[in-house]
């Protein structure tokens, strides 16, 4: 458990791009810290600080702090000079140099005791410390952090509290803030306690209380009692430990499924409302075409895709730039404006009659072929040119912003022919669609229907922010409860990613209408169709003699193929503005063409884009309210 909670502290860390450690900062680790306290009669203590380093870079030295800041008895304070013992790899270091701070709430000890990457270095202070205690009547009291504001993660900690005097009335409690682990304490009994704890990173208090007589009756004892309070403080302690746990380890998962439901059934609700006129398809086949409409319009109109979308995303989506060039060339020939010569070695489409051509018409043969008349199948778009190896060169003559704009220029006038030329197509097809008058299959969302669906839809996100934070808090804390709200994270994630797909076809074509769903469910039975022709007999389809316009809209769909096959297989012949062309080879070609023009489309998008890449602690509560305060680290 511990083993996955620190890869997904990684992961935060990564997630989060942790500071790294910057130029001549030392690098090292804590590995242990051993402190001592031993109570004096006289109310006075001997602490001793024992720290052992491991280095991975040269270092000049350590440092120790000890704080009176806080809540401390009066009188509370530090008397003489600490005494310094420094092991460097098991060897004793005699009289190192140090130099002792005064920092107003406490001291700071430096020890200039240099090395290098990989010592280990164990130094030992002893700190004589007056009025460690709290001497109320009936009970000693200490409350009092020795480990506030170390610069790095201790990993082994050991306490060892113990009094002059022996004494059974007594008690220690360690704590490390909530949702920490507890210390683990043990006693001999007799007032003495040693405590134990792991991958200390913030604070560690002590409280505790002896009886009254380790102390002799000289020291000046306050006036009154305490045991009731410290053991009600303790209670406190843990019983809102225990709560914390119950609210976040049962009540809030719980509350968050619940909403969650809720979420998902209001979105439902809503989705259900807006979806009244969704196409109801079944397994029903449609055998005419439901509509003479040219591939563009087609695809405009009832798939919502425009000409622009389908060049800039060719591989994307249930329509491919592919074949929706192939199919207009296709429609094309079956309406008798280009013809096609097969006397070349490539085949060659002539525009022989633009008497019947629609303005899209025009505007996709503009693009396609220029300003030519003829234009062999493997050379349309043959105007749309650009070097792919520009970048390459561009790179050994210009660095950093100036090869920036000189990429970016390099491709600025094709990239703005093609979405010229792709926007007067859509243009044209636009125009069209008016003129033809055709039954909307979408409309708008109402003001009302759009509030309704993102407030269903936006409660998905809400829950991931709340959890993704409580998994960061808890991932830092160390705590197993990180575990169950990553879980509930990533469920969050996905539901807003589910609300969000769901959503997008709402806010970005429409709602259907009733006359939609009525030309979309004709359309999708024809789509069916066509994709299952091969598992029908001659028989079923003989009523179908509109194979030209089949094959054009098969092709859209890319399913041209098995139309193909099917019509060699029941020796079916193609109309006879087809002739005994071979169509399966004038896609092959064709393909050679819309390949080249993905290919020139995808190096000018890049290049028109490119850019040059440039390169103290909070326990969170839980503490019985002692002061002091201490730290460490390395210089």
């Amino acid at each position: 458990m511990k083993k996955l909670l620190g890869i997904l502290m990684v992961f935060i860390a990564l997630l989060f791009s942790q500071k790294v450690k910057a130029d001549g900062e030392i690098e090292y680790r804590i590995v242990s810290y051993e402190g001592d306290l031993r109570i004096h009669e006289d109310n006075r203590a001997t602490f001793k600080q024992e720290v052992t380093y491991e280095y991975e870079s040269p270092f000049n030295g350590q440092y120790v702090t000890l704080g009176s800041a806080g809540e401390m008895p009066d009188g509370f304070g530090i008397t003489g000079e600490p005494k310094i013992t420094v092991d460097n790899n098991g060897l004793r270091v005699f009289d190192p140099p140090s130099y002792l701070e005064d920092l107003g709430d406490g001291y700071r000890l430096k020890i200039y005791n240099a090395g290098i990457g990989g010592d280990r270095v164990t130094i030992s202070v002893v700190w004589e410390l007056v009025n460690m205690t709290y001497p109320y009547q009936d009970v000693a009291e200490l409350n009092w952090k020795p480990i506030s504001d170390w610069d790095e993660t201790i990993d082994c900690v050991t306490f060892t509290v113990a009094t002059d005097k022996p004494t059974k009335t007594s008690n220690l409690w360690g704590h490390r803030g909530y949702f920490k682990e507890t210390p683990r304490i043990e006693t001999d009994g007799e007032g003495a306690y040693t405590m134990t704890a792991r991958d200390v990173d913030g604070i560690l208090e002590l409280h505790g209380y002896w009886d009254s007589s380790v102390l002799k009756l000289s020291v000046p004892h306050l006036s009154e009692k305490a045991l009731p309070r410290i053991e009600k403080t303790e209670a406190a302690i843990e019983k809102k430990s225990h709560l914390l746990l119950v609210i976040f380890g049962r009540a809030v998962p719980i509350a968050m499924v619940c909403l969650t439901g809720l979420s998902l059934w209001r979105f439902g609700k809503v989705k259900k409302a807006l979806d009244c006129y969704s196409p109801k398809l079944g397994k029903t086949r449609l055998y005419e075409v439901p509509e003479d409409l040219s591939p563009l319009v087609l695809t405009s109109d009832v798939y919502q895709v425009s000409f622009k979308d389908i060049v800039e995303n060719p591989k994307e989506g249930e329509i491919h730039f592919e074949h929706v060039v192939q199919a207009m060339i296709l429609d094309l020939l079956d309406r008798g404006i280009v013809s096609v010569d097969k006397a070349t070695s490539v085949p060659t489409l002539n525009i022989v009659n633009l008497d019947h051509c629609t303005s899209s018409d025009v505007a996709f043969l503009d693009m396609a072929f220029g300003n030519r008349l003829s234009v062999t199948l493997d050379k349309l778009f043959d105007d749309f040119q650009y070097d792919p190896n520009i970048m390459k060169r561009l790179k050994k003559q210009y660095s950093g912003s100036q090869l920036e704009t000189e990429v970016r220029k390099s491709s600025q006038e094709m990239n703005r022919r093609i979405k010229t030329m792709s926007s007067a197509i859509d243009k044209a097809v636009t125009k069209e669609m008016t003129a033809l008058d055709l039954p909307k299959i979408y409309r708008p969302m109402t003001s009302q229907e759009s509030k309704k669906l993102h407030e269903a839809s936006s409660l998905g996100c809400f829950f991931s922010l709340i959890t993704f934070g409580v998994t960061i808090y808890f991932v830092m804390k160390v705590h197993m409860l990180a575990l169950l709200y990553l879980a509930i994270t990533v469920f969050s994630f996905g539901l807003i990613v589910l609300l969000g797909r769901l959503t997008k076809p709402y806010t970005t074509l429409g709602v259907i209408t009733e006359e939609g769903r009525e030309r979309l469910e004709k359309w999708q039975s024809f789509e069916r169709m066509i994709k299952e022709i091969n598992t029908f007999n001659a028989v079923e389809l003989e009523g179908l003699v509109l194979w030209n316009r089949l094959l054009v809209y098969a092709t859209l769909y890319g399913y041209a193929s098995k139309v193909e096959d099917y019509l060699k297989v029941n020796h079916i012949a193609l109309p006879e503005q087809f002739g005994d062309m071979d169509i399966r080879l004038i896609r092959h070609q064709m393909m050679l063409s819309t390949n080249h023009f993905v290919s020139t489309s995808d190096h000018v998008t890049t290049a028109s884009t490119f850019s040059v890449s440039s390169g103290g602690s909070s326990g969170g509560g839980g503490f019985s309210g002692g002061g002091g305060g201490g730290g460490g680290g390395s210089f």
